[in-house]
């Protein structure tokens, strides 16, 4: 019974690195575009791409008192990542997550509009008027 246990826990033990390596991530900071100062309890949410209709969060996080996001797992592939904060919000696209690495990114919000930056990363207007899958990049 003993040398099951310990068999299942090293059979688990090896495959957690593998399960590791098939996922990527994206972390980040949500400040303010007028004077680039963080933006604390800013809602994230990242949906994959392309959307549908009903898109679900894939995953979501708050920002701490840093503006700081952190290392959200996600399976490879692309994705568009929002921040909202007092009735605003900010779109990004992000062409590609990687296994095994974590995208940065920077979301600056504002009044006058936003801006997206990282590598990869890109603002994106989605439009409310037509589908879900309708995005734009600047």
């Amino acid at each position: 019974m003993r040398k099951t246990f310990l068999t299942l826990g090293l059979l688990a033990a090896m495959t957690l690195p593998a399960i590791a390596a098939d996922t990527g991530g994206v972390a980040g900071y949500v400040v303010d575009l007028a004077n680039g100062r963080p933006i604390a309890d800013a809602a994230v949410a990242i949906y994959r791409l392309p959307l549908d209709t009903n898109a679900p969060v894939v995953e979501s996080a708050v920002t701490d008192r840093h503006g700081f996001f952190t290392n959200i797992h996600v399976a490879p592939g692309r994705y568009l990542v929002t921040a909202n904060i007092a009735n605003r919000t900010s779109s990004c696209a992000i062409d590609d997550v990687f296994p095994g690495q974590t995208l940065r990114m920077r979301i600056a919000i504002g009044a006058d509009g936003q801006r997206c930056s990282g590598p990869k990363v890109h603002s994106a207007v989605v439009n409310p008027s037509e589908t879900a899958d309708v995005y734009r990049i600047h």
